[in-house]
């Protein structure tokens, strides 16, 4: 009886246990053309990490930097908003030009073309607005609204995630991983 009971439990402690297990297998091997558009939109994605950042740091700093270092952080933001609306055309170029998924049942890339416009959008009006705020007499206005302005393009970047994400699931059997090139690293000596 007390085997019958051990087996029971073993038994039906097994596919909890299995169902926590994850499952890794390797990425496709993706043809020279699907190797294109990944690579422009990882490249999109690391240039939006830096818009990110950039406004982050303007949140951060709001209170207690001088008006002087916060004109060069809403510099900062223009030039990132700048360099990512040239890599978000690009990348619109070469997702257009690879015409992939083919077929397209799921409508990914209509999506991810919707997405990018969008986020062009926020972008252009993010260089607009932080370009001049980096005038000396807007110092009050970059104080009290720099915020709300970097947030926009941050929920335009939020926004365009999904779509993208589905893309990549659908067009190269991946997922959309974020950059974790050095994340955990830690020196090796103080």
């Amino acid at each position: 009886m007390k085997a019958t009971f051990s087996l029971l439990v073993a038994v039906l402690a097994a596919p909890a246990s299995l169902s926590a297990q994850l499952v890794v297998q390797p990425e496709a091997k993706l043809t020279s053309e699907q190797q294109t558009v990944r690579s422009s939109l990882y490249q999109l994605r690391d240039t939006l990490l830096l818009v990110e950042a950039a406004s982050a740091r303007i949140a951060r700093d709001l209170n207690g930097a001088s008006d002087a270092a916060l004109r060069s952080r809403a510099r900062v933001m223009a030039q990132r908003c700048q360099a990512a609306l040239v890599q978000t055309d690009s990348t619109r170029t070469v997702v257009t030009r690879g015409a992939l998924p083919e077929p397209d049942p799921q409508k990914v890339r209509s999506n991810l073309d919707r997405a990018l416009s969008d986020l062009r959008t926020q972008l252009k009006s993010c260089i607009s607005e932080f370009d001049g705020l980096t005038d000396p007499a807007k110092s009050q206005e970059l104080r009290g609204y720099g915020i709300g302005k970097g947030n926009k393009v941050r929920t335009a970047i939020e926004n365009y995630r999904p779509p993208a994400s589905r893309y990549f699931r659908f067009t190269f059997n991946q997922q959309y991983w974020p950059n974790t090139t050095g994340a955990g690293a830690t020196p090796s000596k103080p």
